[in-house]
Order: structure tokens, then C-alpha cells, then sequence
């Protein structure tokens, strides 16, 4: 769902209420910033962040026209100069989040991630552990490049596939379908998250530290750098995470299940020949 069509799906009189609301919280935060002793321009920018976190929330409007806000907010209450605000928008770590994310569309609308995904899994094995060792594998690498959301949202369905060929080959109520199920989606979001890590643009925190190290005089954080540290500690955090769900926090068997390679192989065979824009996206990507 694109931005303009979250924002369209909000009913028009709920629309205008949330207006409303928003114009009245950034009236409101603006005035009682400045009878507690703030600065009124410190007040009204408080008061615009209040304003964009509600309208975000919320979606009145496109998400991206709430993005444009301060370019016309700092300037009329805060005397904040349009193309100093401005600025701020072209920041180069900015670009550099927006080239990841850029990469990342591509390998999404040419379906390249779930290829990765998939043959990464393939190849780690199809006992239950292993499945569950794979999709974190998987989903760490692919989360170094693409947000954890995304990568979370993408690793979900292949493992509900590969669970519910699990559950077809076990009696129901089996305590190893839950336990097998929990210690795979409980795998797929931590190494989501940990694997976000591994890089300057895994996730967006990373982004706020680089420009903050660069903003108080401490220097700009090289690609090279950040996995210089990121990496290692993806490379131990994975392997713990997947030692704890299947041995200590939900105990799985480490024999291969019948089912579950042509589950695998079946999601594998569905996939065309890569495409050409497979191709440029991969080129994009490994450059």
C-alpha cells in the first residue's frame, strides 16, 4: 500500500477532525512551552513535533507531505531560515539511507530477497533445527540491506509454509508443532532485529547515530567501519539466538522431517529463471 493510499482510506470527516486536533495540539504545545520558560522558538518547534508524530500516527495526510512540515513551521514560528531547513533534508547520510533503501525496493519488486532467502535455507538443511537455523541465516543477511520490518514481513510467509508441511506430518496437538512454530518466528524476528545491526544502513537508529557522531565533531562513520564492528557481533548474536530457541527455550529435534525439503524445494521451483532485472538489481547490490 502506497503512502497516498494509507492516507486516502481515513474517512473525510475523520480526516478533518484529525486536522483539527493536530492544528490544535501544536497551538496548544506552542503556548505552554513558552508559559513554562521556553524559548518560543524552542516552543513552536516542540509544537511542530507534536503536530507531525500526531498527523504520522494518525495519517490525516501523506505521510510525506507531514515530512515537509518544518520547511514551513520552523520558518513562520521559529524564524528558522526555509533553506537552512532545507538543508537538512539533502544531509548526505540522508542520500545514503535513501540509496539503501533504493537497492532495497529493487530486490523487492524483482522478488531477488526471496531467492536469497530461499536458497540460504536450502542449503542450511530441512531438519527442524536447521530450518530454524536457516530462516535466521537468511533473514540476518537480508536484513544487513533492507529494513527489519521488511525482511520480517518477507521471511513470514516462507515460514508459515514450511510449518504448516511440519504440522501435516504430525498428529494435532502435538507439542512439537508449537514449539517447533515458536522457535521459527521467534528466530525470524530476532535475527530481524540483530541482523539490522550488521550495517551502517540496516536499520534507521544507525542512520541517527551516524549523523549524530558527525554532527558533534566526532566524524563520519565509514561503511567499512560500522561492519568492521556490526558484523562480528551479528556473526556471534545469530548462532546464540538460534543455540537458545532450539535447545534451551523450545526444544526441536535436529532429524530432518519428511516434508519439509519439497516444502523448500516446491517454493524454490515456483521461482522463474532470474530476470534481468534480478540481475541489475543483484549488480546494484553486491557494488
Amino acid at each position: 500500500m502506497s503512502l497516498e493510499d494509507a492516507s486516502a482510506g481515513v474517512p473525510i470527516k475523520a480526516r478533518f477532525v484529525l486536522l483539527g486536533l493536530g492544528l490544535g495540539l501544536f497551538v496548544g504545545v506552542g503556548q505552554i512551552g513558552q508559559a513554562t520558560g521556553l524559548a518560543p522558538a524552542a516552543a513552536w518547534m516542540a509544537a511542530a513535533v507534536c503536530l507531525m508524530a500526531l498527523w504520522w500516527i494518525t495519517q490525516p495526510i501523506p505521510l510525506w507531505a507531514t515530512a515537509l512540515l518544518p520547511l514551513v513551521l520552523f520558518n513562520l514560528f521559529s524564524g528558522v531560515p526555509s533553506l537552512l531547513t532545507l538543508g537538512a533534508y539533502f544531509d548526505p547520510v540522508n542520500f545514503l539511507f535513501l540509496g539503501g533503501m533504493l537497492i532495497a525496493a529493487a530486490m523487492e519488486q524483482w522478488m531477488l530477497h526471496r531467492r536469497l532467502a530461499l536458497g540460504i535455507v536450502a542449503r542450511i538443511g530441512v531438519s527442524p533445527s536447521r530450518i530454524v537455523l536457516g530462516f535466521i541465516l537468511a533473514t540476518g543477511f537480508i536484513t544487513l540491506w533492507i529494513s527489519n520490518t521488511a525482511t520480517a514481513l518477507l521471511m513470514y510467509p516462507i515460514g508459515l509454509a514450511v510449518l504448516k508441511k511440519f504440522e501435516e506430518q504430525h498428529p494435532p496437538g502435538d507439542p512439537m508443532i508449537q514449539r517447533f512454530g515458536a522457535a521459527l518466528m521467534l528466530g525470524i524476528a530476532y535475527a530481524a532485529s540483530v541482523g539490522g545491526v550488521g550495517s551502517k544502513i540496516g536499520t534507521g537508529p544507525n542512520m541517527i547515530l551516524v549523523k549524530h557522531s558527525a554532527a558533534t565533531g566526532h566524524g563520519d562513520i565509514s561503511f567499512l567501519s560500522w561492519m568492521l564492528i556490526g558484523i562480528p557481533l551479528v556473526a556471534v548474536m545469530l548462532p546464540l539466538i538460534w543455540f537458545y530457541l532450539v535447545r534451551l527455550a523450545e526444544k526441536v529435534p535436529a532429524t530432518e522431517f519428511p516434508g519439509g525439503r519439497e516444502a523448500i524445494h516446491l517454493a524454490r521451483s515456483q521461482q522463474a529463471r532470474m530476470s534481468r532485472g534480478e540481475w541489475v538489481s543483484l549488480t546494484a547490490f553486491l557494488s
